[in-house]
């Protein structure tokens, strides 16, 4: 009873492991409009900038543009590697429900019983060893 108990914690445990895993795969997504967001607006002050430096050409524009370059440098360095540990997560948690699921085939080949059908029809069924031993060594023979 106890295993049984004992498994039944270990599939709980596995299934808080994947909720796990899916929440915070999805706080992280959850993210990415704010950072897409982010990145419009440096992109459009970046634009303005640039604008402003076919104007007028000034040390301080040339720095500030520097400066909103970088800073989309770091929004996009954010974006990529929330996606990656995003895909990283989505193929763990591929990869634990495929083994679930292939534990769960395992489990039912193995529950399987032979069914009263298929037995051995062959053999005589005798309430003796000695007379079962001798019926099938006189057949061998």
């Amino acid at each position: 009873m106890a295993a049984r108990n004992r498994n039944r914690q270990s599939m709980a445990s596995d299934i808080n492991e994947e909720n796990a895993l899916w929440t915070s795969t999805m706080q992280e997504l959850r993210r990415l409009p704010e950072l897409y967001s982010s990145a419009g607006k440096i992109a459009q002050e970046a634009n303005d900038i640039q604008h402003s430096l076919d104007l007028i050409m000034d040390l301080n524009t040339v720095r500030k543009l520097e400066d909103v370059y970088l800073e989309g440098i770091d929004i996009a360095k954010t974006e990529q590697m929330i996606l990656n540990q995003a895909q990283e997560s989505l193929d763990i948690l591929i990869a634990l429900r495929q083994a679930t699921e292939m534990g769960t085939g395992a489990l039912e080949m193995k529950r399987k019983k032979r069914k009263a059908e298929e037995t051995v029809i062959d053999t005589p069924v005798t309430k003796h060893k000695k007379q079962r031993r001798h019926f099938l060594l006189k057949n061998i023979n």
